[in-house]
């Protein structure tokens, strides 16, 4: 299983040969990770810095990008292309479903969320 990357603190994220190199702006600590480890990279801080060669090995590797807004919400998600032959497959799928599978996944998703947001609060309530 591939991990998520959450970049909360002033990171400036560059390419190694063969992964990323997140350097902590602040404390100057260094962490690498390797292409094939990364699901996807998440910023939710406007001071980060990456590489316009992040993205094109993003790409590549087929890692996914999301950039959070101030409140720390989904504002954008870069995803390659690459090699998603089916795409286009999967989305007529995805469309033609019927109102009622349609309904159960949604019910799932909402189910799942509270869910999450109980394990929030738990952990963070003070």
């Amino acid at each position: 299983m591939k991990n998520i990357v959450y970049v909360e603190n002033k990171y400036f994220v560059a390419v190694t040969h063969n992964g990323f190199k997140l350097t902590n702006l602040e404390t100057k600590e260094k962490h690498c990770l390797s292409f094939e480890d990364v699901e996807i990279l998440i910023f939710d801080n406007s001071q980060c810095y990456l590489s316009a060669k992040v993205i094109e090995k993003c790409a590549d590797n087929k890692i996914g990008l999301l950039f959070c807004d101030r409140g720390h919400l989904p504002l954008s998600v870069l995803e390659s292309v690459y090699g998603q032959q089916n795409r286009f497959e999967q989305l007529k799928c995805q469309l033609s479903a019927s109102s009622k599978v349609k309904g159960r996944l949604w019910r799932k998703i909402v189910i799942s969320k509270i869910i999450n947001q109980a394990v929030c609060l738990e952990k963070n309530w003070c």
